[in-house]
């Protein structure tokens, strides 16, 4: 893998304080690490990145659509939002559907 690769699949990470480890946005699972040698020690910068964003198919959570279409951020990119933390209010084939607490209603 290289740089623009790791950065193509990037995702922000959060603290599971319960199970101790970070966790993907995205999917909860733990990211990979890819660091980016940029200074004298070889390990100034790094990017958190996971298989999930290369394969959509293994996404595990999504926003319930309806939801989405009455949102005042319909056109917003709200791909790096924390779905797996979000609350389940049914599931199809697999994926987890969430209530999107981000949500800002139109009006």
């Amino acid at each position: 893998m290289n740089q623009r690769e790791a950065k193509q699949l990037e995702v922000k990470c959060r603290w599971n304080g319960e199970q101790g480890f970070w966790e993907c946005v995205h999917c909860g699972k733990p990211p990979s690490t890819f660091y980016v040698v940029t200074g004298h020690d070889h390990t100034d910068d790094s990017i958190w990145w996971c298989e999930c964003r290369r394969d959509p198919s293994k996404l595990t959570h999504q926003p319930k659509g309806g939801m989405c279409l009455s949102c005042a951020n319909l056109h917003a990119d709200c791909s790096e939002l924390p779905f797996s933390g979000m609350p389940i209010v049914g599931e199809h084939e697999g994926v987890k559907i969430v209530a999107c607490t981000h949500r800002i209603k139109r009006g």
